[in-house]
């Protein structure tokens, strides 16, 4: 199986990117690598993000240098991206089942993965 990059866009959330994160480190399927996107939050963002990336080596923090918006922040997160993508855009608790259908389907989310950034 292909390793899926978990992209998680973040500003200022840092109660909920804690629940995010340990719902991430808690999944069943183990070959992922998290990015974590900080949009230069003011909170305590970065001390729960590196908490994590110290923990467990899957996990990635960056933070921007500016403000970009959600946008911004997910086209940054994607540039860093190398496998398969998914992110963390909504509020559920665990993404188990989207990554099973990740993993049943690689083929043709390269497809269009590759159709949307050529």
């Amino acid at each position: 199986m292909a390793t899926v990059d978990v992209l998680v866009p973040t500003y200022n959330r840092s109660a909920m990117l804690r629940q995010c994160l340990e719902s991430r480190q808690a999944q069943t399927y183990t070959d992922i690598r998290v990015i974590i996107g900080d949009d230069c939050s003011g909170d305590d963002t970065r001390m729960v993000a590196q908490d994590f990336c110290g923990m467990d080596g899957r996990f990635h923090y960056v933070r921007n240098a500016a403000r970009l918006g959600i946008f911004g922040n997910m086209n940054t997160l994607f540039t860093r991206a190398t496998g398969i993508c998914g992110s963390s855009w909504d509020k559920r608790g665990s993404h188990a089942k989207d990554l099973y259908a990740l993993d049943s389907r690689v083929d043709r989310l390269l497809v269009v993965y590759r159709a949307l950034f050529k």
